[in-house]
């Protein structure tokens, strides 16, 4: 258990344990599992980030977070968001790249409408979903430890490709879904970008998220993964203004991935 609020410079700030990418429906198509699984791992918040190919708007999404409101309160906030397929051939050559977005206000289709079978580029999505008012992240861009065993091409060197506000520096998702002998299941393979610094340096949001697809009764080895956020608020408009503030830090297994300011608020906590 977390505490709820630290004070700091005289500021009282609310402490939220967030997930910013998970699965409600993919493999179970009632969204209160993942949130028992999520509530019992003791978070606040969580988003409902469906592969975007699942839905035509965020009808489900939406009442869904009404009906959490009204049981859970302040509780426990559930973020409006997709997972969007984004067709990178011309940048990265990467068929699909999925992009994070937070608290859009409109979904965002991530395909031709003369063509169904046609994924848009990035140059034709990108300026769409930032229209749509959301935070942008690229997800799980390349598992650097499991990936560099295999031949490395990440996103990181495109950057300037991508308006987008920040990058997922950790990902639980190997942990399920990995199951040989020859590049075993350990924390530091879910570890998405190189070199964390640099992107901190460069303004980046950076988060670490479980990735959960609802596959198993527990959270397993994506209960590693998470954020611990710092809020004046505790409000989805909270937590979004402490998002473009970089109150948060990314908790990776053993790693602590932040700001040094938000890294100076995560060592008051009695953790």
């Amino acid at each position: 258990m977390h505490p709820k609020t630290i004070t700091h410079r005289g500021e009282t700030l609310h402490v939220l344990k967030c997930d910013f990418h998970a699965h409600f429906i993919e493999y179970n198509d009632d969204p209160s599992n993942t949130v028992r699984i999520l509530r019992n791992a003791d978070y606040d918040v969580v988003s409902l980030t469906e592969h975007n190919n699942l839905h035509d708007d965020f009808e489900m999404e939406r009442a869904f977070a009404g009906r959490a409101a009204d049981t859970f309160g302040d509780e426990f906030l559930v973020i409006v968001g997709e997972e969007v397929d984004v067709d990178d051939t011309a940048n990265s050559g990467h068929e699909i790249v999925h992009v994070l977005s937070l608290f859009p206000e409109f979904h965002v289709a991530s395909r031709d409408s003369d063509h169904p079978d046609k994924r848009l580029t990035t140059a034709q999505l990108m300026p769409r979903l930032r229209e749509a008012g959301g935070l942008l992240f690229i997800n799980h861009d390349i598992f650097s430890n499991y990936y560099s065993k295999l031949p490395l091409d990440t996103r990181w060197p495109h950057r300037d490709a991508y308006d987008v506000d920040g990058w997922e520096v950790a990902n639980g998702s190997i942990g399920d879904w990995l199951e040989d002998d020859k590049y075993p299941t350990t924390l530091e393979n879910n570890l998405c970008l190189e070199d964390p610094a640099a992107a901190i340096d460069e303004g980046y949001i950076l988060l670490s998220n479980t990735d959960f697809h609802c596959k198993f009764p527990d959270l397993r080895m994506r209960a590693e993964y998470y954020n611990i956020l710092f809020a004046h608020e505790r409000t989805l408009a909270g937590v979004r203004e402490a998002l473009v503030s970089r109150r948060n830090v990314a908790v990776a297994g053993h790693q602590r991935i932040a700001t040094p300011e938000a890294l100076e608020l995560y060592q008051q906590l009695p953790l």
